[in-house]
């Protein structure tokens, strides 16, 4: 929000007697002192970054609920036309929650996790009201007997009544391994690790939450100090993609899990193609049964390369894109996105020649965005990317020609005015296209987080929703604290 905007914002605290002695801010003044706090060495906090794509105004209310759904914190202001805001929200010590935006536009936005505990860094996006339903789907879960990356649920309750929900894990073959029932409280969430799951033992697996009231989820992977999150998606496509993927490439890797998400067996077809050249690498035909997955990589028949994915079937499907450094004496590293839909099952009005970043970082407390977009076309494209700085406003272009399956990498974001730290950005063509959006700090204890880049739709009315990890301890100069894992 731009700093017209900060004076007509109004913060409703609710009244509740644990609150009345909270102070909670939020804004661009708090966003300042995080900021230098971040730079003096110290981590930094959770973040909200919106997009107004509209090129009017539009009012935005941000609602704060607790994981037992009540709501917190209400902060209403506005947007001016195609510019980004952002929010350090101080809210109460030990919080965990969800947060939703309502607005008229079209507002996108970006949650930038940055704390240590859970540990390390990373950035999950918005998801559309229109889109989500009672249904999420899990293309993989991993709970592993020792060592390595573990999976956790986060499954918010979207209506003002408690729901059931019930989370059925798959083998590889589609077969039921087991069912697991939770109840959420009204507008309330839960966060369902091994332990919340109660799972017997060692499970890798994908899965299917369904309930009896509509909800959000998102999957999310802890090791060490490495954290990674990406929505578990309600629907399927028909085609879907993976803008960027590392094929053991400079100490980065890659694997995709594909799921069919569709009652009855799919087949299809993935292909690797090559980053810059869009030269298509490698094909591996395959055949899911109903809620099975695969996870694949390119790998060995391919290294040391990055380019994108594209997955199609003959039924619905939907991705993952898990994201990890290679063992090596350096910090570990988790990133995972969701993969694009680009053929979607329900026919939609998004725009998928023009997708857009929310949250894009320039030297902002070490961290530097790269943009992957790739083009899916079988023809070559110029591609326009729209840098717009938050909150000044300010604009930068770059244009670039990529070839028929080619993929454009903008590492110029480390160069951009200091007035870009914070950012937003939009990639346009005349051809369909797919982008994520990739930061790293290399001195971070977990240097990398990504997201996937969103398409807008001309629907008038938008509201939207995610999984929000806050734990501030209450004072801005140290690191954000989560509450004991049950």
């Amino acid at each position: 929000m731009d700093s017209n905007d900060l004076s007509r914002m109004k913060i409703q605290r609710v009244p509740r007697s644990l609150l009345t002695l909270l102070a909670l801010l939020l804004g661009l003044t708090m966003a300042v002192s995080l900021v230098n706090a971040g730079k003096s060495g110290q981590w930094g906090a959770t973040e909200l970054q919106l997009q107004n794509v509209d090129f009017l105004p539009r009012p935005v209310t941000t609602t704060f609920y607790s994981s037992f759904g009540a709501p917190t914190l209400v902060v209403t202001g506005s947007l001016i036309g195609g510019n980004s805001g952002f929010f350090f929200p101080q809210l109460p010590p030990q919080f965990t929650g969800t947060v939703s935006i309502d607005s008229p536009g079209q507002v996108l936005g970006v949650v930038t996790h940055l704390g240590d505990n859970p540990p390390g860094a990373a950035q999950w996006s918005l998801i559309d009201d229109t889109v989500l339903s009672n249904t999420a789907y899990v293309p993989h879960f991993s709970a592993p007997q020792t060592s390595g990356p573990a999976s956790r649920l986060t499954i918010h309750n979207l209506e003002p009544l408690a729901s059931t929900a019930w989370i059925t894990f798959y083998d590889s073959s589609g077969i039921v391994m087991l069912t697991r029932t939770a109840q959420i409280p009204k507008s309330g969430a839960l966060f369902l690790d091994r332990a919340g799951l109660n799972l017997p033992g060692p499970i890798q697996a994908s899965a299917i939450i369904r309930a009896d009231r509509r909800i959000y989820a998102s999957i999310d992977r802890i090791y060490n100090q490495a954290f990674s999150s990406a929505h578990a998606p309600a629907q399927g496509g028909f085609e879907i993609a993976a803008p960027m993927f590392f094929a053991q490439y400079n100490g980065l890797d890659s694997v995709l899990s594909v799921q069919n998400v569709s009652p009855v067996t799919a087949t299809g077809v993935l292909s690797y193609y090559e980053g810059i050249s869009g030269a298509l690498l490698v094909t591996q035909p395959f055949t899911l049964a109903s809620c099975a997955a695969l996870l694949w990589t390119p790998v060995p028949t391919i290294s040391n390369s990055y380019g994108h994915v594209v997955a199609t079937a003959d039924k619905p499907i939907a991705g993952l894109v898990l994201g990890e450094t290679l063992p090596s004496p350096g910090s570990p590293g988790l990133w995972d996105y969701t993969a694009v839909v680009v053929d979607p099952e329900k026919p939609d009005t998004l725009d998928r020649r023009t997708a857009y970043g929310p949250a894009i970082f320039s030297r902002y407390i070490g961290w530097n965005s790269q943009v992957f977009a790739a083009n899916l076309s079988e023809k070559a494209v110029s591609l326009t990317i729209d840098y717009s700085s938050a909150p000044a406003d300010l604009m930068t272009t770059t244009n670039m020609i990529v070839p028929p399956h080619g993929l454009a990498v903008f590492f110029d974001t480390p160069n951009l005015p200091r007035e870009f730290e914070h950012a937003s950005l939009r990639v346009s063509s005349d051809q369909l296209i797919a982008a994520t959006i990739w930061s790293s700090n290399i001195s971070a204890p977990d240097g990398y987080m990504a997201y996937e880049a969103q398409y807008a739709s001309p629907v008038s009315e938008n509201r939207a929703y995610l999984p929000l990890i806050m734990k501030p301890n209450g004072s801005p100069e140290k690191s954000l604290r989560s509450p004991p894992r049950r």
